[in-house]
């Protein structure tokens, strides 16, 4: 650097040298001064070798520019791809919480809806206890009532003896008319005291009919009385049902209340802390009491695994039948089938779940593939599967949705030893393949359920295009992980 700042310096010196007129130069000097201009020019040329070792450093710095700028490049790339994620990220707790509120808002219109309730129970508890005393005086007046009745109907035997013996008083009238010219004055008073006796009867027939008209009156309130108890009867059954109704809706409550706590999958998981792969408990819309999974971290997000496939561990069997495959089977940390009812309840709640199969050769070599759509139906519709989207940057072949249209996976229906639902109509496959249940077209291009074999032994669980470049080739697996997102 000292000697690039000596550079302008030495011109301006051979620059004055070569002004200054002859007469200003001694010709004793014009030895020294030839000696001057060669040492210059020796200068001048190291000088020049050095603006070209810098040129060299420059061009040698500008390609570490360059290589920074790559670089720099590379980072904003990741950074972009980083910003997607958080994005996504962003976008499913968003999602959530979408969930949440609304789950809350149900939550408090069914506590409105029970509070309500609660009311309407009370006050018709309120009715049933006042009907109840109502009914007890009902009650008491029935039997006070039937008491008088008992009364009237001893009275109204009284007077049917009365009336018999107005009728012989009648007769023994009629009987002193005929002979009362006959008959003195001693008769006369007789007849007297006959007549005196028939008054009586006759107002005693009298106090009868009353009595009679107070028993019709009373059977009529008894008759009002028991059309009053029927009421009372049916509003203490419809309070019944409102209590079952009540104690129902509790149940509900209780039930949503725990849901909104529990976790449906592993991503659930993940928010609520979760970070290392393992074995959890999730609760899908399928399994109130929960279901043990294996939770696989992948690229820094959780993956729900529901089918593993390993043979170090105890071989389960896979030659199942549709109710087997249905409820699921297995140890999530050895061998295992989730269910087909659980992966219907996981992906049909309206979030987009991601495929992933993570397969691993007999040399031990992995290779992975994600599909951006999977999704499985219910029973009714033998849990069809829909699958696509096949990623450019999986390492794994897409033996699932390729060109070869008797192995496509995408619309397939379920099918086991006991069900065929594949397009081969004089084939089962799940028995060609050795048993194992699987989406099956005309058998396809993997075997995920085949017996896998002990180590040593041949494995029949196998993927052909294993290696994208290698074309359509067999090959044997160890291991073979099939999980969602």
């Amino acid at each position: 650097m000292a000697q690039l700042l000596l550079l302008p310096i030495l011109l301006v010196m051979v620059g004055w040298s070569a002004a200054l007129p002859d007469t200003f130069i001694p010709q004793q000097d014009e030895f020294d001064i030839q000696g001057s201009i060669l040492i210059n020019q020796i200068s001048i040329h190291q000088i020049l070798e050095e603006q070209k070792s810098f040129s060299e450093s420059i061009k040698t710095l500008m390609q570490k520019i360059e290589t920074l700028t790559n670089v720099v490049s590379a980072k904003t790339i990741l950074d972009d791809r980083r910003t997607q994620d958080n994005e996504q990220q962003n976008n499913v707790t968003h999602h959530l919480l979408r969930e949440v509120k609304d789950l809350q808002q149900k939550l408090l219109q069914r506590d409105e809806t029970l509070t309500k309730k609660d009311e309407t129970i009370l006050q018709q508890q309120n009715k049933i206890q006042q009907q109840q005393e109502t009914v007890t005086e009902r009650d008491q007046i029935v039997h006070e009532l039937q008491n008088k009745i008992q009364q009237q109907e001893e009275i109204l035997q009284e007077k049917e003896e009365l009336l018999r013996g107005k009728c012989l008083f009648e007769e023994e009238l009629r009987e002193v008319q005929k002979g009362k010219s006959q008959v003195g004055e001693a008769a006369t008073a007789q007849l007297q005291d006959v007549e005196e006796s028939y008054a009586n009867c006759v107002s005693q027939v009298k106090n009868l009919t009353q009595h009679n008209e107070e028993i019709t009156s009373l059977n009529s309130q008894l008759q009002v009385n028991n059309t009053l108890l029927e009421n009372i009867t049916q509003h203490t059954q419809q309070s019944r049902e409102l209590m079952t109704e009540l104690s129902d809706c509790q149940q509900n409550l209780t039930q949503i209340e725990k849901r909104s706590r529990l976790v449906r999958d592993c991503t659930d998981i993940q928010y609520k802390g979760a970070t290392e792969s393992g074995v959890y408990q999730i609760f899908p819309q399928s399994s109130a009491g929960g279901v043990s999974v294996l939770c696989k971290t992948q690229e820094g997000h959780m993956w729900t695994v529901f089918l593993v496939r390993q043979r170090e561990t105890t071989q389960v069997n896979f030659t199942r039948t549709w109710h087997d495959y249905k409820t699921g089977f297995g140890d999530p940390s050895g061998e295992y089938w989730l269910g087909n009812d659980n992966l219907h309840a996981l992906t049909s709640g309206g979030h987009r779940y991601r495929f992933r199969v993570i397969a691993t050769n007999l040399l031990g070599e992995q290779r992975s593939a994600v599909w951006e759509t999977f999704s499985v139906a219910n029973e009714a519709s033998k849990y069809r599967v829909t699958l696509g989207g096949y990623s450019s940057t999986s390492t794994l072949g897409d033996a699932l949705t390729s060109q070869h249209t008797w192995a496509l996976m995408d619309g397939m229906s379920f099918t086991t030893v006991d069900r065929d639902h594949d397009t081969w109509s004089d084939v089962n496959c799940a028995q060609f393949q050795h048993g194992g249940g699987w989406w099956y077209s005309k058998c396809g291009l993997i075997t995920p359920t085949s017996p896998a074999g002990d180590t040593g032994q041949e494995t029949l669980v196998t993927w052909y295009h294993f290696n994208p470049l290698e074309g359509l080739h067999r090959t044997g697996l160890s291991q073979l992980l099939m999980m969602i997102n």
